[in-house]
Parts: structure tokens; C-alpha cells; sequence
């Protein structure tokens, strides 16, 4: 493997240094062998740099400084490491471009191992932990809680990170731990005392009120781990690189694509103090293959916890065996949410949150602190009506969404309920997210289901400029269809040439003119975050809309990890949110999957 810099193409590794991690089906990354990490930065060869962020490295080229990769959290146990961007190298003589995908070239080049997660570490190091005999957990009393007799439990400052901190002699570099607001430690006060629905604004730190919560408990109970459960697999790993930078705890990132039997088994033995994790995952563990119990953990958050609302929600089935268990084995139990119950009116808004209550621990309180209300930021709800013409778009777009999903399924069990999402226009925008969820989740399961992966990119495609048709307008999609999707304009053919398609050149949705005159009326001292459904729409609205017109805001997108081989090279997200937070950049157009950093602003 070479440096992708043309003008330097020096020498970095052999292809017997390199394997191709195989995460699933559709993640596969070019990666550094783990065991070898250490030898190769001895050689001098790359240099590893701590990243502004989450001390993660980027890697260089030592002789040239060009970027070559970073290391990614997304091993087993969320262990890292350096994969390498396919259009920053030369391999095996070849130059590849941002579009190549690791995973086409894995029966290409023959010479490079292939790994799994099972597989992760080398054969050695693997023999060498399996052979050690697995230590039995020692019986457990009773969870130790903070009490009003002892005052240093409620004392916070030594519990987060302070500036220019190692941890374990690594060289990597802390942030300053963050100084929890009044309201904060209002909460975190609460949650030590009792069962707790903890209700803060978004933005607000809920995150950092749960990080204090699982670091008293860990030092109350140190053989116990904590654990914070997430609904989404991005999620995991944000939220545990956040704790472990404002705690100096070990913790552990584990989801269905990373968790191995030997990682959790590691987890069991003490290898980690906290646990982040799906909550689908903690159950297949608990329930499945038992070989984790949930009397192994002191404390246990669930970040968005308004989910556990819904009986089928995996959030209510962690609440149902939390509630089995003996009253001093359960941990203690802190859930996060914005908004517990979504009310339409009085009556059915407090019958939503009698049974949100229900589904939690008797004695479970909600607590709302007075001084976060304040900081709701001011939310912009815009019409929804849309023009003749959008409409008549919108129905062309539907029909053809069903008739080729119908069709690649071939009345599979997969299209179940799908079709309803897709009885008429109003519905699919109403299921938008649901819908596209659905495909992604197809998407990975193509193969597998002897599906044409390419087939599904294209509804996905599809939806993506419905998404940019309904959030920008049309004049903004059909260019869009036509630069891009030449398989699509050609479904889209008739209905262009009829006269119901007359003015789309012109459309604007009001949603736009809305957000428009909203930011034309922003203070001096103001930012705004502009949340969007897909990234598409992200890119073209700052790109086409508001970086001439709104250029004094300095309008950026945060669009999160992504790219090639899952990583983004450009504007990276910890970047951006930086700007953000500083108030370099004060309009910030974001895609729903934005990292937790974005607090107190």
C-alpha cells in the first residue's frame, strides 16, 4: 500500500499487514491488523494524530502529512481501529475514488486477509483469551444507593474529567470536564434518591446528568457496571465516546454488528465500567444466549425514553424484567426524554402518560427542573399545505414507489405494511421515516434475500428527492432527477410532459420561505439548527438556499459519519460542531442522527 499523494507515493505497508474487516454484508473497511498497530507506528511510516474530538487518531502519511484514515470505534467491544480511505492510497499499483467500496474488491485482491468480527483479533490473541478459563462472577448483595447521611455522595467534582487528564498512561488528550449547570445537579441529585423520568429540553445535558449518575453508582458499587441504552446503532457509539471523555470510565460500545460471545464475555469479567448498547442487544443477551444478567449492573438509563410508551418497544421489555427482578438486585433506573407523552389534547394526554407511568417500576418519579424549561429553544412550525403541482408530483412518485417495491418483493412477508404506508400521498410523507428505514434495512438484507441491491438504492433514490420535493420544492427535485437519476426521469417522463407538471420550475415549498423569513428575523446573538430528513436535503439547501442569502451566518452541514467505507474526509461532524458550539458558524442544517455534542447552546 502507497500514499495516495501523486506527488509522493511513498512505501507504507504490505499487503500481509492489511485485512478487510467484514462488518456485515454492506460495511467492510480496509483496515491496519490490530496486533500490528504498535509495530507499525514504530516503523515511522504514518503518524497517528489525536483527532479535536473523542481522541480518536487520524493517520497521515509521515512523509507527505496527506490524510490516509482514522480509527473507527467499531470493532468488537467497541474497540478501535485504522481503516484506510480507499481514494487516499495506492494498492497493489491500483488507485481507487471515493465511490469504490472496500467490499468489491474482496475477491479481487486475494492476497488480503479477511476478518470478521469473530475473527477480529489475530488467531493467537484469540487462542491465548479463549484458553484462559472464564471467571465465575461472585455472588452479588445488595445494590449500595447514595444516602442523604453521606454528603460526598452527592459531590460531582470527582466525577468528571478535568483538563489535561490521562487515563491508563495513554497520551491521548481529555477535554476540560464540563461544569454542570444548577439544574443539572438539581437532577442529578434526584436521580441518586429514586427511580427517575428526567424531562430537559433537547440541548439541555441530559447526557451529562446520566454520565454523574453511572459514576456515583460505579464507585458505590464498583464491582457492577452501568449500563445506558440507546434505540439506534449510531447512538451507541456517540454516546460512548461522550461518557468516557466526561468520566475517564472504560466503556464499552456494543450493538448486534460488533458484539461477539468473547466481548461480552470480557464485559462479564470486568473488563469495562459502563456499558452502551441497543436495547434489542441487552435483551438477546439476558434473554437469548444468558450469558449476561441484568443483576450485573447498579444503574441503567434509557436515552429517549417516551419509546417505553409503546408496548412493543424493547424499552418496555428491559422495564419488564427490571421489574422481576428482587427489589435490592434492581438497579437504579433513570430514563431521558424531552417530551414523555406526545399531546394532542387534555384528556388523551393524561391518559398517555397514566399508561408511560405503568410501564416503569412502581414509585418511578418525573422530574422536570424549573430553570431547563428556559431553555426550550423556540421551535418554527411551519404550514404544511402544498402547491396543485407538488401534489400531482407526489402521486406519480407514490405509485411508482409501490408498484416497484410490489414488484423486487414479489408479495414477500417484507411487504407487510408497507403498502399501507403507500395508500396515498398524505400517508407516505406521514411515514416517510418509517418508510425509508425500511429500505436501508432491506438494503442490507438484499443479498440474503436474493434481491438486486442496486434495485433498492433506486426507491431509495426516489425518496430522496420526494424528501428534497417536499422540504424545498420542486424546482429544487426535478433538477436534481434530471443531473442525477436518468432511470427516474424516464418513469417520470409522462408526468413531466402533461400539464399538470406546468410551473415546477417555479415551486417553492413554505416550509422554505417560512425558514427564510424566520432567519431573516434572527438576532446578532442567535443560532439556529435546521433539522432535515435525509442528507440530500441537508447538502442542497445550504448549498442552493442559504449560503449566498444567509452567508453572514455562515450556514454549515452536519451530516454525521458517512462516505466511503463509512467515513467522512470532508467537514468532518466533530469539526462542525465546534464552529457550532463557538458561535463561529451560527445556522447549522443537520440530518436527525447528529452527535450529542450539540449542548447547552
Amino acid at each position: 500500500m502507497q500514499c495516495g499523494n501523486q506527488n509522493c507515493c511513498a512505501h507504507l505497508l504490505g499487503v500481509n499487514e492489511l485485512f478487510f474487516f467484514i462488518q456485515s454484508q454492506t460495511s467492510v473497511h480496509l483496515a491496519l491488523k490490530p496486533e500490528l498497530r504498535e509495530a507499525v507506528a514504530a516503523r515511522q511510516t504514518l503518524k497517528f494524530e489525536p483527532g479535536e474530538r473523542h481522541g480518536i487518531c487520524r493517520v497521515v502519511c509521515r512523509g507527505c502529512q496527506a490524510p490516509l484514515g482514522k480509527e473507527l470505534p467499531h470493532g468488537p467491544s467497541g474497540a478501535s481501529f485504522v481503516a484506510f480511505g480507499l481514494d487516499k492510497i495506492v494498492l497493489q499499483g491500483k488507485r481507487y475514488g471515493r465511490k469504490d467500496r472496500a467490499r468489491n474488491l474482496l475477491n479481487k485482491i486475494v492476497e488480503i486477509e479477511k476478518r470478521n468480527l469473530q475473527q477480529f483479533f489475530s488467531n493467537s490473541l484469540l487462542q491465548e483469551a479463549q484458553a484462559q478459563p472464564a471467571r465465575k462472577p461472585e455472588p452479588q448483595g445488595p445494590i449500595k444507593f447514595a444516602s442523604i447521611d453521606r454528603p460526598e455522595d452527592f459531590n460531582w467534582r470527582d466525577l468528571l474529567v478535568a483538563e489535561d487528564s490521562f487515563k491508563n498512561g495513554s497520551s491521548r488528550r481529555r477535554r476540560h470536564s464540563r461544569q454542570p449547570r444548577r439544574y443539572q445537579l438539581e437532577a442529578f441529585a434526584e436521580s441518586l434518591q429514586r427511580n427517575l423520568v428526567l424531562v430537559m429540553p433537547t440541548g439541555s445535558g441530559k447526557t451529562l446528568v446520566a454520565a454523574l449518575l453511572l459514576a456515583r453508582m460505579k464507585i458505590l458499587n464498583p464491582s457492577l457496571m452501568g449500563a445506558l441504552l440507546v434505540e439506534r446503532v449510531p447512538l451507541v457509539f456517540q454516546q460512548a465516546q461522550s461518557l468516557e471523555l466526561d468520566t475517564g470510565l472504560r466503556v464499552a460500545a456494543l450493538c448486534g454488528e460488533n458484539a461477539t460471545d468473547l466481548s461480552v464475555r470480557r464485559l462479564r469479567e470486568g473488563s469495562h465500567d459502563i456499558l452502551v448498547a441497543t436495547a434489542g442487544l441487552l435483551l438477546s443477551r439476558v434473554l437469548e444466549k444468558r450469558d449476561l444478567e441484568l443483576t450485573a449492573f447498579s444503574c441503567i438509563v434509557l436515552d429517549e425514553c417516551h419509546h417505553a410508551g409503546t408496548g412493543g418497544h424493547n424499552f418496555s421489555r428491559v422495564l419488564d424484567q427490571l421489574k422481576s427482578l428482587p427489589e435490592g438486585q434492581r438497579p437504579r433506573l433513570l430514563g431521558l426524554t424531552a417530551s414523555p407523552v406526545e399531546l394532542k389534547d387534555l384528556d388523551s394526554g393524561k391518559e398517555r402518560l397514566r399508561r408511560f407511568k405503568e410501564r416503569f417500576p412502581a414509585g418511578t418519579g418525573i422530574f422536570r427542573p424549573a430553570e431547563a424549561r428556559a431553555m426550550t429553544p423556540t421551535v418554527l412550525e411551519v404550514p404544511v399545505s402544498r402547491s396543485a403541482v407538488l401534489d400531482g408530483f407526489l402521486e406519480v412518485a407514490r405509485r411508482i414507489l409501490l408498484n416497484r417495491l410490489n414488484d423486487i418483493l414479489r408479495m414477500r412477508a417484507d411487504s407487510l405494511g408497507v403498502e399501507a404506508w403507500l395508500s396515498d400521498a398524505a400517508v407516505m410523507i406521514r411515514r416517510f421515516s418509517r418508510l425509508l428505514g425500511h429500505l436501508r434495512s432491506l438494503r442490507d438484507r438484499a443479498i440474503h434475500l436474493g434481491i438486486s441491491p442496486e434495485r433498492i438504492k433506486e426507491l431509495m433514490a426516489l425518496l430522496d428527492v420526494i424528501d428534497v420535493a417536499r422540504t424545498l420544492g420542486l424546482s429544487f427535485a426535478v433538477p436534481l432527477l434530471q443531473r442525477e437519476m436518468p432511470n427516474l426521469v424516464e418513469a417520470l417522463r409522462g408526468w413531466l410532459q402533461s400539464p399538470q407538471a406546468a410551473g415546477w420550475q417555479t415551486d417553492r415549498s413554505e416550509r422554505l420561505r417560512a425558514l427564510e423569513n424566520e432567519l431573516t428575523r434572527l438576532g446578532e446573538q442567535s443560532r439556529a439548527l435546521v433539522f432535515v430528513s435525509t442528507r440530500r436535503t441537508a447538502k442542497l439547501l445550504v448549498s442552493q438556499c442559504l449560503a449566498e442569502q444567509f452567508r453572514q451566518l455562515r450556514p454549515q452541514v452536519c451530516i454525521g459519519q458517512g462516505g466511503p467505507d463509512g467515513m467522512r474526509w470532508e467537514d468532518e461532524q466533530e469539526v462542525v460542531i465546534d464552529r457550532f458550539n463557538s458561535g463561529e458558524s451560527r445556522l447549522m442544517v443537520s440530518t436527525s442522527v447528529l452527535d450529542i455534542s450539540v449542548t447547552n447552546t
